[in-house]
């Protein structure tokens, strides 16, 4: 899974959480995993999946379409060059060409952030 390789980086403890961090927090209220049933822990793994498989296929359609989420925003893959600066003289270089993932929040979302 690419579960360690995305992670959200919490605001104010600036601790960084993965995505099963933030279903079981979600799913026990804060508490231990060794508190929870069982059943419960189950249901929290089988949504971390879900989520994680989610995440996947808007990797997966990037590269030909961008993916948007109402309410929560868009993803979408850029490609070009960027220019950097040469500290030493100052000089300006060209940096090959490579694709990015952007994301663009949705006016909801961007009000519920800065809240």
């Amino acid at each position: 899974m690419l579960q360690t390789g995305i992670v959200i980086l919490a605001r104010k403890s600036k601790k960084t959480k993965t995505i099963k961090d933030v279903v079981e927090n979600m799913m026990f209220d804060g508490k231990p995993r060794q508190s929870v049933p069982c059943a419960l822990r189950k249901q929290a793994d089988a949504q971390s999946a879900f989520v994680m498989s989610v995440l996947n296929e808007i990797l997966t359609e990037l590269p030909e379409h961008s993916v948007r989420a109402p309410n929560f925003g868009t993803f979408y893959c850029f490609e070009g060059a960027e220019f950097s600066r040469n500290p030493k003289t100052g000089e300006t270089v060209k940096v090959k060409d490579r694709k990015q993932v952007k994301f663009s929040m949705s006016a909801k979302a961007k009000m519920k952030f800065n809240k």
